[in-house]
């Protein structure tokens, strides 16, 4: 197998065991928490992405010119996509607030997971949104360089 490849499935792995141990606090006290899907998004897309913008070089994408051409078009997308679930998010926290997933929990508990669950959202949401704009420039910094590559 080559070694890119082999790098790119630890690296994803290390992305999956990265997001169990951020949502774990999440999971423990509440099971019904309905943004799972967009906060591992989130995540997968901030490490990922951030993985793109400084390590190229080290990834299979390095020489190849279509993988780099589908995922700069696929950031539009994504980013609608992220960007829907930040707002989706917002508004829960707008309308019910945070407090009302931990309520069968302790006031400090319940004060301590609201914050940290809010923050981690927030964080990793407007993030994976940074990256996601700052990835195609470097991606076409790097197609320019194949192409004038002499």
């Amino acid at each position: 197998m080559n070694k890119k490849l082999q790098l790119e499935i630890l690296w994803l792995l290390g992305t999956i065991i990265l997001a169990s141990l951020v949502l774990l606090p999440i999971y423990q006290n509440e099971k019904g928490f309905e943004f799972y899907g967009y906060n591992i998004g989130f995540i997968i897309v901030f490490v990922t992405f951030v993985r793109y913008i400084f390590l190229l070089k080290y990834s299979f994408l390095e020489r190849q010119k279509w993988p780099k051409g589908i995922l700069f078009f696929l950031c539009i997308p994504i980013f609608f996509l992220l960007l829907e679930g930040l707002f989706t998010f917002q508004t829960f926290l707008d309308e019910h607030g945070m407090t009302e997933i931990y309520d069968h929990l302790s006031f400090q508990r319940q004060k301590n997971l609201a914050t940290y669950t809010r923050n981690e959202m927030i964080f990793f949401g407007v993030s994976s949104l940074m990256v996601t704009v700052i990835l195609p420039i470097r991606l076409l910094i790097s197609y320019w360089r194949d192409i004038n590559i002499k």
